[in-house]
C-alpha cells in the first residue's frame, strides 16, 4: 500500500480537533506556558520552571474490524523544565518515558509492551510585548520489547511564533518535521491557541491531562479554588519498531491512533501537587503494521472504547 493515503488520514485526524492541529514533536512545555508576555501587556521576565508528571490511562476491550479484539494500557512519566538565559530568552527541556501494553484477542495484528523515551530541548524568545518565537528539537526511541535501540531512534524539530491579540487570546502556528521508522519523514503543521472566552471559561491548546502525545484541544472550568473541569480532543499518533521475532512483521514497524474524546476534573491538592481524573472514549483507533521492505501488511480500524485515566503533577 501506497503511504499518501494515510498521510491524509492523519492530517483529517488533527483537523477535527477544533481549529487545533498542534505539536507531535515540538517541546514538551508550549509557548504560550508564560501567557506569551503577559498576552498584550508588557512583557515580564522568563522565571524557572520545572515539574514532574507521572499516569495511567486505560482503554477497555473493544473489537477490531479486521477480527478479534483489543484493550490497551499507558503508563508515562515525564519531566518538564523552563529555565531563563536571559529575561526574554528561555531555555525549555523535557524527558518523557511511557510504556504501552497492548493485549490482542484472535488478532492478524499483535504486538506487546512498547517503549518509547523522548528527549526535547527549545528556545523561546519573547520578541516584543506580543510576539513569542519558539523552535526546538527532538529525539524519540519507540519499540516493542526485544527491538533494537539503534533501529528505533528517530528525531526531529519544529519552529513557530505566537502573537497576542490582546489580553485574553493569543494565536500562533508553525511547522515541525520527524523522521519515521521505515518510512518517509512525516512534515506537520502546529497550531497554538490560548483564549479566555470568560473570566472561568478557557479553550487551551495546553493539555493538562498530559497522558496523551501532546496533540489536543481543552475547554477548562474553572469551577471553584483548586478546582477545575473541562473536556479535552486528543489526537494521539504513535510510530515504533517492532522486534525481530514479531508475528505480524519480523523486525518491522508499527503505528497506532488514536482520538480519544474525555471529560476531565483536575484538583489541587496542594499548592503544588495536583491531580487529574479523566472519562471518555476513544472514538477513531486505527492500526497498522509494516514489514521491512516497507510494504504494508496489515491495517485496519477498531471500534470506540470507553476510555479512564489518572495523573498527578508536582509543581517546583
Amino acid at each position: 500500500m501506497h503511504r499518501g493515503p494515510v498521510h491524509w488520514r492523519m492530517l483529517c485526524g488533527m483537523l477535527t480537533l477544533t481549529l487545533c492541529a498542534a505539536v507531535l514533536a515540538v517541546p514538551d512545555v508550549p509557548p504560550t506556558d508564560q501567557a506569551v508576555a503577559g498576552l498584550g501587556q508588557q512583557p515580564q521576565p522568563f522565571t524557572m520552571k520545572w515539574s514532574l508528571a507521572g499516569g495511567y490511562a486505560y482503554q477497555l476491550r473493544t473489537h477490531i474490524d479486521d477480527g478479534g479484539h483489543l484493550s490497551w494500557g499507558r503508563g508515562h512519566v515525564q519531566l518538564k523544565g523552563q529555565t531563563p538565559l536571559r529575561d526574554d530568552l528561555e531555555l525549555v527541556v523535557g524527558a518523557r518515558w511511557q510504556r504501552d501494553t497492548f493485549t490482542f484477542d484472535d488478532s492478524v495484528g499483535n504486538w506487546g509492551h512498547v517503549d518509547a523515551v523522548q528527549l526535547d530541548a527549545g528556545l523561546q524568545w519573547k520578541v516584543s510585548d506580543r510576539w513569542q518565537v519558539f523552535g526546538g528539537g527532538q529525539v524519540l526511541f519507540s519499540a516493542e520489547s526485544g527491538a533494537g535501540f539503534d533501529d528505533a531512534v528517530n528525531g526531529g524539530g519544529a519552529i513557530g511564533a505566537v502573537y497576542a491579540f490582546s489580553e485574553s487570546l493569543a494565536l500562533g502556528g508553525g511547522v515541525g518535521v520527524r523522521t519515521r521508522t521505515l518510512d518517509d519523514a512525516l512534515i506537520y503543521p502546529i497550531v497554538v491557541v490560548e483564549w479566555g472566552i470568560t473570566e472561568r471559561l478557557r479553550l487551551s491548546t495546553r493539555l493538562t491531562s498530559g497522558w496523551a502525545n501532546k496533540t489536543g484541544v481543552e475547554l477548562i472550568y474553572d469551577w471553584a479554588e483548586g478546582v477545575q473541569v473541562g473536556v479535552a480532543a486528543v489526537y494521539d499518533y504513535q510510530q515504533f519498531r517492532l522486534s525481530d521475532s514479531n508475528a505480524t512483521a519480523p523486525g518491522g514497524a508499527a503505528e497506532a491512533t488514536m482520538l480519544p474524546v474525555a471529560a476531565f476534573i483536575a484538583y489541587d491538592v496542594a499548592p503544588n501537587v495536583a491531580l487529574t481524573a479523566f472519562v471518555g472514549a476513544n472514538v477513531a483507533g486505527h492500526l497498522e503494521a509494516r514489514d521491512t521492505t516497507e510494504a504494508t501488511v496489515w491495517s485496519t480500524d477498531y471500534e470506540a472504547a470507553p476510555i479512564v485515566g489518572l495523573q498527578g503533577t508536582i509543581r517546583f
